[in-house]
C-alpha cells in the first residue's frame, strides 16, 4: 500500500494511500536495520503507539537478535506457526483454523518443531511423507501437505527461504498415493453401496425418536453439527424456514481458547462441547425452505422451549455433539437394521443422497448446489455424486428410446439422381 508524507506532521508521520485514491487514517512510519542487518518496516497509528514499539523492537532484538521476529532465516516451524496461526484466525472459518491447527499439533511439530524452516531439504520432506502414509495413510498425508505447503508459501513471503523444498516431484507422489487410496476405498463402499431402501428405513426406524429432527436436518442438506445447532429461534413455522446461524462441535477448549471464535459461545469452562455462531464457510449461513413433515414435527417440539433453547440436546439438557451423535443414536440404528457394514453410511451422505435423489427427480442440480450452500456447482457436481441403488430411478437416457422408436416409423420413399432423399412418417 502507497505512502505519502505529510511534512507538516513530522519526519515520520505518513498518510495511507487506498488504490483508489483516497486517503486512510495516518500513520509513522520508518523503516529499522535489525540486528541481522535486515531492514524492516515498522508503523504505528499514533505517537503514543509508535513510542511504545520503537521501544519494544530494540528490546526484542537484543533480546534475541538471532529470533523469528529479527531474522526469519534462522526461525523455527514452532515460532512461525504461532505467527500464522493468528493471520489464519483473522482470515478463516473455525473449521479451518481448527484443521490446520491440529495437523500442526498432531502431525508437522512433532517431526519439525525446533528445525529451522530455511534449512529444511527435499529429503527431509520425502522422509515424513513416507512415514505418514505408513502410519496415517495417503488420505491424511495428502491434508497435512496441503496445510504444510500453504504455510510454506507464506514463509517464503516472510522471507524465510528463497525456494519452496516441497518440489513437484514430491506433491506428483502425494497425489499419485492419493488417488490409489481414493480408488481403493471406493472399491470397498461399492461393495455394499448406497440404497434408496436404506435411506427409506432409517426414517421409518427413528419415527417418534427424540432425534428425529436431527434426520429431518439432514435430509435438508444440513451438515451434522449444524442439525445439532438449531435453535427455536432459527425456525419460522408462518414461513416455514430455518435459518443457519450455530453448529454445536467438540472442540477441544485448549484449541479455541482467546481466539475470535470463542467469545460467548462456550457451553461451559471445562467442557469440550462448543456452540458456535461460525459456520463452516461464509456460503454455509442462509435459510432453508422446510418440507411439510418437518414443519410438523417442529410444532410439536417448540412448544414448550425458550427460544434460544437448542431444538435437539442430550438426555441430561446439554448440547449434542456430532461425536456423541454418532456413539449414541447412528451407530446403534445403522447396527439395529442391519446396515453398520457399509462403508458409505455416514451422516455426511445424507447431503451426498439429498443432490443425487434430487438430480434422478428432475430438480435443477445449480438449484440443489445453492441449497447444500456451496460456493461454485463444480465442488456439488465433483463431491456428490454417491452411486445409489435405485429400482425407482428414471434412466437418464430414457429420453433416446422416443427418437429411435420414431425413427423406426419412417421410411424412405424417394432417391433422385442427384441423390437427395426424401421421407414420410410410416401412417400419414
Amino acid at each position: 500500500m502507497p505512502y505519502k508524507r505529510d511534512r507538516s506532521k513530522g519526519k515520520y508521520w505518513y498518510w495511507i494511500i487506498k488504490r483508489d485514491g483516497t486517503k486512510s487514517e495516518h500513520v509513522y512510519r520508518r523503516s529499522f536495520v535489525h540486528a541481522d542487518g535486515v531492514m524492516r518496516e515498522l508503523t504505528a497509528k499514533n505517537y503514543k503507539d509508535w513510542g511504545v514499539k520503537t521501544v519494544q523492537h530494540f528490546i526484542d532484538a537484543k533480546r534475541n537478535p538471532n529470533g523469528a521476529g529479527s531474522n526469519y532465516k534462522n526461525a523455527t516451524y514452532a515460532k512461525m506457526f504461532s505467527g500464522y496461526l493468528k493471520v489464519v484466525e483473522s482470515k478463516r472459518s473455525v473449521g479451518t483454523y481448527i484443521k490446520i491447527k491440529a495437523h500442526f499439533d498432531r502431525d508437522i511439530l512433532p517431526y519439525f518443531k525446533n528445525h529451522v524452516i530455511s534449512k529444511t531439504t527435499n529429503e527431509e520432506l520425502v522422509e515424513f511423507a513416507e512415514n505418514l502414509t505408513e502410519a496415517k495413510g495417503a488420505l491424511v498425508t495428502k491434508e497435512v501437505f496441503k496445510v504444510l505447503s500453504t504455510f510454506m508459501n507464506w514463509c517464503k513471503k516472510k522471507k524465510c527461504f528463497t525456494e519452496n523444498p516441497i518440489d513437484d516431484d514430491l506433491r506428483e507422489s502425494i497425489r499419485e498415493n492419493r488417488k490409489d487410496a481414493l480408488k481403493e476405498k471406493r472399491q470397498r463402499e461399492n461393495e455394499f453401496p448406497l440404497a434408496t431402501v436404506d435411506i427409506e428405513r432409517m426414517f421409518d426406524n427413528v419415527k417418534g425418536r427424540d432425534d428425529e429432527i436431527v434426520y429431518h436436518f439432514m435430509a435438508h442438506a444440513c451438515r451434522l453439527g449444524e442439525a445439532l445447532g438449531v435453535k427455536v429461534k432459527d425456525v419460522n413455522l408462518f414461513n416455514k424456514t430455518v435459518t443457519l446461524t450455530h453448529q454445536v462441535q467438540s472442540y477441544p477448549m485448549h484449541m479455541l481458547k482467546g481466539t475470535r471464535y470463542l467469545e460467548d459461545d462456550a457451553f461451559n469452562e471445562n467442557s469440550s462441547t462448543v456452540v458456535l455462531d461460525q459456520l463452516k464457510t461464509e456460503e454455509s449461513h442462509g435459510t432453508l425452505q422446510l418440507i411439510p413433515e418437518t414443519v410438523e414435527l417442529l410444532v410439536k417440539l417448540i412448544a414448550n422451549k425458550d427460544s434460544d433453547d437448542l431444538i435437539f440436546t442430550t438426555r441430561n439438557g446439554t448440547p449434542c455433539t456430532p461425536n456423541n451423535f454418532r456413539n449414541r443414536h447412528w451407530k446403534p440404528m445403522l447396527k439395529k437394521l442391519g446396515v453398520s457394514h457399509k462403508v458409505k453410511l455416514t451422516p455426511h451422505v445424507m447431503r451426498g443422497y439429498v443432490f443425487s435423489k434430487g438430480v434422478a427427480s428432475g430438480q435443477d442440480s445449480a438449484a440443489l448446489s445453492k441449497a447444500l450452500r456451496h460456493r461454485q456447482i463444480s465442488t456439488t457436481l465433483k463431491n456428490y455424486f454417491p452411486n445409489i441403488e435405485d429400482d425407482k430411478q428414471v434412466n437418464p437416457l430414457g429420453h433416446m428410446s422416443g427418437v429411435i422408436n420414431s425413427a423406426n416409423n419412417i421410411e424412405k420413399i424417394e432417391t433422385t439422381d442427384t441423390g437427395t432423399k426424401g421421407f414420410k412418417v410410416v401412417g400419414e
